[in-house]
This record gives structure tokens, sequence and C-alpha cells, in this order.
């Protein structure tokens, strides 16, 4: 189990140091975006942390070798763990819709949904986490300490459990969104069908987040229901990993395609962000140099005199204001 959270751990965090690499020597400009994708990483090693804590206490053992005071203290840290793991994604979605954000440009529509999954996002995790923490009221010990019998202080189980499916299905629901707002508006983009599919392969990974997030849900039932809880916790936190692992991957990737792409004559923050619109006057200026099939290698049409363009470290795309069909 360690072995396995802490290796995309470690991955995870070469992705973001690639993320900032880029950042700072292609647009020469550190975002919102990748402080939110910063917070996600350092949320979620100390989740981690916690986790192997717990781990060298009982965590993934059967129960029954467990003296009660063992898991105690188990429990302890995987309490303690969770509403950082709660959190971790939450930064990440949030930094990858602040990144769609730049992308987006006139679309008020698309522009609207991204600020109210950032609003939302925010407040149903914060409440879980809330809800999560306060259930015992001030009698907080009693989330973790098995050697005493209920003494009535907490909340119903059924509660927490609710909101907790609750809390996992909108966050898949937030994946499939973040899925579907850049798919469409590389749909929109006058290219290739080749670089089209590479581009919504890159904006599309946050729909391998919807899967984790359904299979951190699932888990969390698997677990409630089981009696041996130590070992089936083992791998609930391995879940809560794939899924802190894959928001943070999908949110991050994106952001580094210039760092591979970016011509060798291009100087360095010729742009201000990867993917992001210009300024009006940058628009106009780089559609008047643009040069129909010069753009990702070939395939792109020259929109009309008042299109918008995508720009980017790499490549601009014109772009009508209505999407196409």
């Amino acid at each position: 189990m360690l072995g396995l959270i802490w290796s995309m751990t470690a991955i995870a965090a070469i992705v973001i140091a690639l993320r900032l690499f880029t950042s700072t020597t292609v647009s020469r400009k550190i975002t919102a975006s990748d402080y939110l994708v910063i917070g996600a990483l350092v949320f979620g090693v100390a989740c981690n942390a916690l986790f192997t804590v717990s781990a060298h206490f009982g965590l993934g053992r059967h129960i029954f070798y467990l003296k009660p005071k063992q898991l105690s203290v188990t429990f302890k840290y995987l309490v303690v763990a969770q509403p950082f793991g709660m959190v971790s994604p939450m930064f990440a979605r949030i930094g990858f819709a602040t990144y769609l954000l730049q992308l987006v440009g006139p679309w008020r529509l698309n522009r609207y949904i991204l600020y109210l999954v950032i609003g939302m996002e925010v407040l149903v995790n914060l409440i879980s986490v809330i809800l999560y923490l306060s259930q015992c009221g001030t009698h907080f010990t009693d989330l973790w300490d098995v050697q005493q019998a209920s003494t009535g202080h907490c909340i119903p189980r059924s509660i927490t459990t609710k909101f907790d499916y609750f809390q996992g299905a909108f966050n898949t629901l937030v994946d499939l969104v973040l899925t579907f707002i850049p798919i469409r508006l590389v749909t929109s983009l006058k290219l290739s069908r080749r670089i089209k599919a590479g581009l919504m392969v890159l904006l599309g990974i946050s729909l391998l987040a919807s899967i984790a997030s359904i299979m951190r849900t699932y888990q969390l039932s698997v677990l409630i229901k089981s009696v041996d809880f130590t070992r089936a916790s083992a791998a609930f936190a391995i879940w809560y990993n794939v899924e802190n692992f894959v928001v943070i991957v999908a949110a991050s990737i994106p952001t580094i395609r210039p760092l591979f792409t970016r011509d060798k004559n291009q100087k360095p923050g010729s742009s201000k962000t990867p993917l992001s619109y210009g300024t009006s006057s940058q628009r106009t200026h780089d559609h008047e140099k643009q040069s129909p099939g010069n753009a990702f290698g070939g395939g792109v049409s020259a929109g009309a005199d008042r299109g918008t363009i995508l720009r980017s470290d790499t490549w601009d795309v014109s772009r009508d204001p209505t999407p196409e069909a």
C-alpha cells in the first residue's frame, strides 16, 4: 500500500515540477492555478504521511491481530488524514477550472459554469470536512477511541455517510464538467482531426478522475459494511490517493505541453500563459501574422477578420466567435 501511494505522489510531484518549470521558463509567470495545484500536492503529502503512520500501527492488517490500543492509534491517524485527503483533490479541481478560465475566452456561458463549479466545489467539500470533524461535537476523540462504548455524543453515522455519497457524486459530476468544457472548446477550433484528437486527450484526462472518484465512493460503501475495518481501510486509502493523483495530473498535463512543442526560435515569455487568450490588440496583431497551416504543424485554416485567436507559447489558432456546429 505505502509503496503504491508514495509512488503516485512522486509522479504527481514530478508533473507539478514540470508544470512550474514551464510556467517560469516559457510563460515567465506563475498563475493562481499553479499555486492551487501546489496546494493540492501539499495536502496530499500530508494525507499520505498520516496514512503511513497509521500503517505503522495497524492500517492494512487484519483487525483481529490488533490490540485495542493499537486500534485506537491506527484509527486516530486514519481519521486525521481524511480531511487532508478531501481537500487535496478540491484544490486540484479548482486549479484546473481556473486554468480553463484562461481558455474559454468570450464564451460567457462556459465562464459562468466554471465560476459555479469553483464555488460549489469549495462549498460542498468544506461542508464535508466540517461535518466529518464535528460529528462528535467537542468530543473529538470519540471518532477513534474504541476502548470505550459509544457515549452518544456523535450524530448518527447514516447522516455523514449519506453526505459522503453526495460529495462523491458531486465531485464525479465536476470532473465530467471539467472534461466536457475543454473538449467542446477543442471541437470549435479549426484544426486537423489528428491535432484535435491529441488536444482532447490532453484536456480530457479529467474523465479518468471521475472514474477514480466513483471507485473511491464505492470503496467507502465497502468499508462501511466491512467487519475487518483496518484491512478494508487500506484499499480505501489507496483509492483516496488514486483520486488525488489523477486529479492533480489531469490538472497539470495540459499546461506542460508548451515545454515539448515550443518553437526553438521563439523567445521565452512571448505569451502570458500557456493556452491563454491574449489581449484584443495581441489577437489582432497575431492574426495578421498568422499564415494558414503553420499552427500545430499544419491543418489550420485562417479565421475571419472577426475571429478570435487562441494563443499559447507554441501556437496561435484562429477560431470564429461562434462554435462550429
